[in-house]
């Protein structure tokens, strides 16, 4: 059963129970463990991200050929961080 197939409560319970079948709770939980060490990694790529991109717009002002592909960049990474905010948002 495919996860869009699912249209009612049974079908809802069959499916949670074969993705549990898959791989037991206790196996998978290690791999869903919450750490502070992770979040402030994956913050501090981010600042960096941000941070060499924004430099690179700010060295190609005064000139629109490096200034828009700099901002294209800039705005992909921009664009690259609203998935761990979605994310977080659902808890």
């Amino acid at each position: 059963m495919a996860a869009n197939d699912i249209s009612t409560a049974e079908d809802l319970q069959s499916f949670i129970s074969q993705q549990r079948s898959l791989i037991s709770r206790t196996e998978l939980k290690p791999f869903t463990r919450r750490t502070d060490s992770h979040g402030l990694i994956y913050l501090a790529i981010h600042f960096a991200g941000l941070g060499a991109t924004g430099w690179l717009i700010y060295l190609s002002l005064g000139n629109w050929w490096l200034l828009v592909p700099a901002m294209f960049v800039h705005g992909v990474v921009l664009n690259q961080l609203f998935a761990p905010l979605h994310e977080v948002i659902h808890g």
